[in-house]
């Protein structure tokens, strides 16, 4: 798929991708959750002035990313960037049960997963705290 106004090749964003996928197994990370909206956009193209709602691209070691937003946010996938694969969250969902479920989604519920921690948004849902952080359990 390529969005209607991407600011770069398909495959240029696919190339990147590919980067990324590759130095996780170097580093032996089998999925990220990336939530900051200048890495989402490195990757995929996707952007929107709602930023401040909660978003994350599950980036798994192969294969393509899933991109999680709010629903309102949907229309802005096709528009802006090549993914095909994404979810959304409505108002009242909680979106660490939907971020799971991409997990699950993705079969990573057992994988080592890396969690962005610097970005440039503030941290808005609060879920870097490790208050706000699941206790270890066993996903799916």
């Amino acid at each position: 798929m390529t969005g209607r106004i991407q600011a770069f090749t398909t495959e240029e964003f696919i190339v990147r991708l590919r980067k990324v996928q590759s130095e996780m197994r170097n580093r032996g990370v089998d999925l990220i959750l990336l939530h900051s909206p200048e890495n989402i956009y490195y990757l995929t193209g996707y952007q929107t002035s709602g930023y401040f709602a909660y978003q994350v691209l599950c980036v798994p070691t192969e294969g393509m990313p899933v991109l999680l937003v709010r629903y309102l946010e949907r229309g802005n996938i096709p528009e802006y960037s090549w993914l095909e694969n994404y979810e959304t969250w409505k108002e009242g969902d909680n979106v660490v049960v939907r971020t799971v479920n991409v997990i699950d989604q993705l079969g990573a519920a057992q994988s080592k997963i890396g969690l962005e921690t610097e970005r440039l948004v503030p941290d808005i849902c609060g879920l870097r705290r490790p208050s706000r952080i699941a206790a270890p359990r066993t996903l799916g």
